[in-house]
């Protein structure tokens, strides 16, 4: 990530964005974020969340015993205290609003990484 960041800051207007499957990944992340944090780097992470339907009431919904494995309640605490910006996208309808708010707060000054998270069912 830290390459990532140091390569794409280079380039003028661009930043790096992440996209994370589980927590597994957000902990892996945690000394990269602490550092692009510290070093005030603007860094979109969108995390994955387990589905939170579990019986197809809609389309994404658990499917796999993973599911429940890597289901923790509330993921983005593992690395949200190291962003200026964290939330949940609940629904579909507001994915473009919710993204264009979280890179506002990356690329204001000072800058700094934020996080997004949606469950695999809002994702359809």
């Amino acid at each position: 990530m830290e390459a990532i960041i140091k390569g794409q800051n280079e380039k003028k207007e661009q930043f790096p964005k992440i996209i994370t499957w589980s927590q597994c990944w957000d902990t892996g992340l945690g000394a990269a974020i602490q550092n692009a944090s510290s070093g005030r780097a603007p860094v979109l992470i969108f995390a994955d969340l387990s589905p939170f339907t579990i019986a197809g009431e809609m389309r994404g919904s658990r499917s796999e015993y993973i599911h429940w494995i890597q289901d923790v309640p509330d993921q983005k605490l593992i690395v949200g205290q190291y962003g200026r910006f964290t939330s949940d996208i609940k629904t579909g309808k507001n994915i473009k609003q919710m993204v264009d708010r979280a890179l506002h707060f990356a690329c204001s000054i000072p800058a700094d990484p934020v996080y997004l998270t949606s469950a695999r069912d809002v994702n359809y």
